[in-house]
């Protein structure tokens, strides 16, 4: 790894990595590109899970429903150390930005106020991004852009910079 890393000489200025949890060893990881290097690391798409880390200047943290119950079945896992760990990455300087799943009739426009509001508390100028996916292993459906429109028009009135995707995979 650190001999492919190092054959990005001074071309790169940053390390944009996908997951914390995709990589073996994330903080040799994160330490060698930082410290080694001299580049500037960020994970997108995370799940929030392992934020804080040592060496990490930023991250785009993907939130999926408000409500704990709801959560918990769209994920598995539970949703307080997700925003926790969010307010903690916050707190200790980290580069922000959030995006959360517009899932009508499960993640609702309630549920993405939650979550603006939450983010709003911290910073109303973090970026965010609503984005709307369908999934063929979901039986949610996709959002119709009147419905995406509403979802994004909410979310600017309390953030400052949002942007959205309407995605289909």
């Amino acid at each position: 790894m650190k001999q492919a890393l190092s054959g990005l000489g001074r071309r790169a200025r940053a390390l944009h990595g996908r997951r914390a949890d995709h990589l073996r060893r994330p903080a040799r990881v994160l330490r060698f590109c930082k410290h080694e290097l001299g580049l500037r690391t960020f994970l997108g798409h995370t799940n929030g899970s392992a934020l804080p880390l040592a060496n990490l200047d930023g991250a785009n943290v993907s939130f999926k429903a408000f409500d704990p119950d709801k959560h918990l079945h769209y994920t598995g896992k539970p949703a307080e150390p997700i925003y926790a760990n969010f307010r903690r990455a916050f707190e200790a300087g980290l580069e922000l930005r959030a995006s959360c799943v517009f899932i009508p009739g499960f993640v609702d426009l309630d549920e993405v106020e939650r979550i603006v509001r939450f983010i709003a508390d911290l910073s109303p100028d973090i970026p965010s991004t609503s984005w709307a996916t369908s999934h063929p292993r979901t039986p949610w459906p996709r959002p119709t852009g009147e419905q995406m429109a509403e979802g994004v028009g909410l979310a600017r009135g309390i953030l400052s910079d949002v942007g959205f995707s309407h995605l289909s995979v």
